[in-house]
C-alpha cells in the first residue's frame, strides 16, 4: 500500500481498511526546498507497527536530514527459532568433536 503527501492534512497520512497485524513501514528519501536551500531527508525503515482490530493505530515519525537509510525498531523475529538453531549448532559441534577423536 502506498500514499503520498496531502497538504490539506498538515503532514498526516491515512490508510484505511488495514488488516490487524504487525507491519513494516518504508518512507522514501525526500528532497525539499526551503528558502533557496535544498534539504535531503533520510529514507526510513520502521519495524513493528501494530494494528489492532477496531482501533486507530498512530505512528509518529520524525524525518532527519541525511542520505543513509535510518532503521527504527527491531525486526519481528521469533526467539524460539533462534533457540532451536543454537541447539542444533551445539549438537553439530558435539558430533564434530566425536569425529575428531576417531
Amino acid at each position: 500500500m502506498k500514499t503520498d503527501t496531502d497538504v490539506s492534512k498538515a503532514g498526516f497520512y491515512t490508510f484505511r481498511n488495514l488488516k490487524p497485524g504487525v507491519y513494516e513501514v518504508f518512507i522514501d528519501k525526500t528532497v525539499q526546498k526551503d528558502r533557496d536551500e535544498i534539504l535531503n531527508y533520510r529514507p526510513q525503515h520502521i519495524f513493528g507497527l501494530i494494528v489492532k482490530p477496531d482501533e486507530c493505530a498512530v505512528l509518529n515519525i520524525a524525518v532527519h536530514e541525511g542520505e543513509a537509510l535510518e532503521e527504527v525498531g527491531k525486526p519481528d523475529v521469533a526467539s524460539e527459532k533462534a533457540i532451536i538453531l543454537a541447539d542444533e549448532l551445539a549438537l553439530l559441534r558435539k558430533e564434530i568433536e566425536e569425529l575428531k577423536k576417531k
